[in-house]
């Protein structure tokens, strides 16, 4: 049940990735953490030990598959993950790619700052790439894909990941605006439901 006052209750608690009855996945947008994830419960519950045992089994497979997806994207020196809600006291699981010049390594985020700035990291030319990557992973292999190699083969290719978007690069002369990452999940999901 939703609880009124509770921001991950209210709001997406980020770019939203992927989603189902259970759990979503959102990109924070953190420009020092690029791929910077969040699992968050849809109900809301305070603690991992509120759930029954296949809920936090279910929980915890999403919160790997999301990590796996960014080692594979990213190729960072440590993932960490974290559940803490003290602040906002909503199940949900940080998954953070780290590197040792990252601003607060080897500390944890949340910690002052060890340096002024990390260098500026992209996959493909975007941050954002890693986000869609993410999503796309955790379609394929959490929600049920038939065929999760081929999306991760068609991830790495931004002109056929692209093509999920629509056939047509523009309308009526008028270039087609960016999709959003929970557009290009669902193009990516639809085109699996059209499978033989």
């Amino acid at each position: 049940m939703a609880t009124p006052d509770c921001e991950l209750c209210r709001t997406p608690g980020g770019e939203l990735l992927w989603q189902d009855d259970f759990c979503r996945v959102v990109a924070v947008g953190d420009p020092d953490y690029p791929g910077f994830c969040r699992v968050i419960l849809s109900r809301h519950v305070s603690e991992m030990t509120d759930l029954p045992v296949a809920h936090r089994l279910r929980l915890m497979q999403v919160v790997f598959e999301v990590e796996a997806a960014l080692r594979e994207a990213l190729g960072p020196a440590k993932v960490n993950l974290a559940s803490l809600g003290n602040v906002v006291p909503h199940l949900h699981w940080h998954v953070i790619p780290r590197y040792r010049d990252d601003r607060h390594f080897p500390a944890p985020i949340w910690a002052a700052p060890a340096r002024e700035a990390a260098p500026a990291r992209t996959l493909l030319g975007s941050q954002s790439w890693v986000a869609r990557l993410t999503g796309i992973h955790v379609i394929a292999r959490v929600g049920g894909a038939k065929d999760a190699a081929e999306l991760r083969k068609l991830a790495k290719d931004p002109v056929k990941a692209r093509g999920w978007w629509g056939e047509e690069a523009t309308e009526k002369g008028k270039k087609k605006p960016e999709p959003t990452l929970g557009e290009l999940a669902l193009a990516a999901a639809n085109k699996l439901e059209k499978k033989p």
